[in-house]
């Protein structure tokens, strides 16, 4: 089993819905090159649920 480091950059500012895309890309990329299960596995799964949820929250907004 290799172990794996993984830098998370969280950032509480105002981004553009392009910017929340493209992390969102990173981190799934990144999510594809760890072990299930494994603690790099988790704090990415969890990073990708939030920008998932600021995307559709982005997303509802341009709807109004």
């Amino acid at each position: 089993m290799a172990n794996t480091t993984v830098n998370v950059d969280i950032q509480v500012q105002a981004k553009t819905l392009g910017q929340l895309e493209d992390q969102l890309t990173e981190i799934n990329e990144e999510l594809r090159q760890v072990e299930v299960g494994s603690e790099a596995f988790n704090t990415l799964t969890k990073e990708s649920q939030r920008l998932n949820r600021e995307v559709e929250k982005v997303n509802e907004e341009i709807k109004g």
